[in-house]
């Protein structure tokens, strides 16, 4: 009984001994193999390095060429006997364009040093604006108050925590002048790479234009410029009819978003929101200037023009802007005669039976 047990006890030493050899055959055999995939990565690496880092380097260092696009006024909007009637009204304006190298210390210096020349609008800057132009601008004293976990954090992560340290007391502290700078900051680190921005286009005045000009050499990437608004020759008359265009800030609308992009259109860009505007945006919208920019080591070496721009196609109605001003006049006159009665509202169409093209319609109440 005692000689069986011996056996069994030895058998089973011996299989648990292979199963020991076994894992332990496996585990150097993994790590063999882990060690020469890494030498051959730094074999790999170091050859690379050696046989090709001149051509890599010089790849780098490389020119690049990048078209950019300039946007054209829309064309302009005819009576039947080509009596202008919405048109373009010319507006000075001040712009920014962002090259690849921008970082938010050198806007934050444009910034400043442009608002020594303009007067800018700050009613729109909201909190969180505020409180990025407090970590631009104070980044040292906004890195004090993180932790020593926050400070390992990296991109956007660090970025967050910095956000969070700013203060309501921060934000107090901001007098006009860093409100003026924060906009401007603003308007120019949203704007992605290679493109340009209005930075001011209302009410720029002559003097804004000359001081700028006179210090562009001292502001990088900004310009003197002419921008355009739709122009309403008869006023309020027909404006329904017209529709409207997107400004430069809202863009391509959300339902078209996609649809526009797709057909060439940046973000940025004013299209027809509705009715006459919206439906001929084919005809109507001009054919950007493209030029081709020569970028040397991140800087800008060669602008040269590809492609012409062009002021979109005109379009001509069939209305009569006479005979439209003799409609709303007898609109007018139904109503006051009606005063009183259960008709407030009074909806008029001019049809040519022959071909069905409208010579004039309005609406009053």
């Amino acid at each position: 009984m005692d000689h069986t047990h011996t056996v069994i006890k030895e058998g089973v030493l011996t299989m648990k001994e292979k199963m020991k050899n076994v894992t332990a055959f496996r585990i150097n055999l993994l790590s063999l193999i882990i060690f020469l995939i890494f030498c051959l990565l730094i074999i790999r690496l170091g050859y690379l390095q050696i046989v090709h880092g001149e051509q890599f380097n010089n790849e780098m260092n490389q020119s690049n060429v990048v078209t950019v696009k300039k946007p054209a006024p829309r064309g302009l909007i005819y009576d039947s006997k080509h009596r202008l009637l919405v048109g373009n009204k010319g507006l000075k304006a001040i712009t920014y364009f962002r090259l690849n190298n921008s970082t938010p210390d050198s806007m934050l210096k444009i910034a400043e040093e442009l608002t020594k020349y303009i007067s800018v609008d700050t009613s729109e800057l909201k909190k969180r604006d505020l409180r990025d132009y407090f970590a631009a601008k104070y980044p040292d004293r906004i890195n004090k108050r993180l932790s020593g976990k926050e400070k390992q954090l990296q991109g956007g992560e660090l970025y967050k925590a910095q956000i969070k340290k700013v203060s309501d007391k921060d934000i107090a502290s901001l007098d006009q002048k860093e409100k003026s700078v924060a906009i401007l900051y603003k308007k120019m680190n949203s704007t992605p790479e290679f493109d340009t921005v209005m930075i001011k286009n209302n009410h720029v005045t002559d003097e804004e234009v000359a001081k700028v000009s006179e210090h562009l050499q001292d502001l990088p990437g900004i310009d003197v410029a002419m921008d355009w608004e739709r122009d309403y020759k008869e006023g309020t008359m027909l404006k329904s009819v017209f529709g409207s265009v997107t400004s430069e800030k809202t863009g391509l609308p959300r339902d078209q978003k996609k649809l526009l992009l797709a057909k060439g259109y940046a973000l940025n860009d004013r299209v027809g929101k509705s009715y006459l505007e919206k439906g001929y945006e084919d005809i109507l919208k001009g054919t950007k200037e493209q030029y081709e920019l020569r970028i040397n080591k991140g800087q800008l070496e060669k602008s040269k023009l590809k492609t012409k721009g062009k002021k979109g196609d005109n379009l001509v109605l069939t209305i009569d802007i006479d005979f439209q001003k003799k409609l709303d006049e007898i609109a007018a006159n139904a109503l006051i005669q009606r005063k009183g009665k259960l008709a407030d509202r009074l909806y008029i169409s001019a049809i040519n039976p022959q071909n069905g093209e409208i010579l004039g319609m309005t609406g009053k109440r």
